[in-house]
């Protein structure tokens, strides 16, 4: 009995090259700027107008500016950073400030003083909320 030699080819398909891997711990700084309108009952009520909400990205930190074009409300600006603290900023009326603020969660506004004139900028508190804000994303 002959034996035959068997002759096996094993071919193997071609190897795709892997995507480059991302380094981790790679950053990205994220700049937000934004103005908004400020309308509200001068009523006391606080109304959230920043509101941090992720656990992807650092929390913010930048300049908060207030402006307040009311002619007869005060307005309560209350700021709450990472810890938990809140400083609450009182800006009369015809007036503004300016915070710099670090880790920020919050931002609520909140109105008092003369109510109800007819006037419509003495029932009203009016003015603008600007934000200069940067974040870090990490991915």
């Amino acid at each position: 009995m002959a034996t035959q030699k068997l002759e096996c080819k094993i071919t193997t398909p071609e190897r795709k090259k892997c995507p480059p891997k991302k380094k981790r711990g790679s950053r990205k700084l994220i700049c937000l700027s934004r103005c908004m309108p400020i309308k509200q009952p001068c009523d006391t009520t606080a109304r959230s107008y920043f509101s941090y909400l992720s656990d992807s990205i650092h929390f913010p930190s930048g300049a908060v500016t207030i402006r307040n074009t009311s002619k007869a409300c005060t307005m309560l600006m209350t700021l709450t950073n990472a810890g938990c603290k809140h400083k609450t900023i009182e800006v009369g009326p015809q007036s503004s400030f300016t915070a710099i603020v670090g880790n920020l969660i919050s931002i609520k506004i909140g109105c008092t003083g003369e109510t109800g004139t007819g006037t419509g900028t003495g029932s009203d508190c009016t003015g603008s909320l600007e934000l200069d804000l940067h974040y870090v994303v990490v991915y």
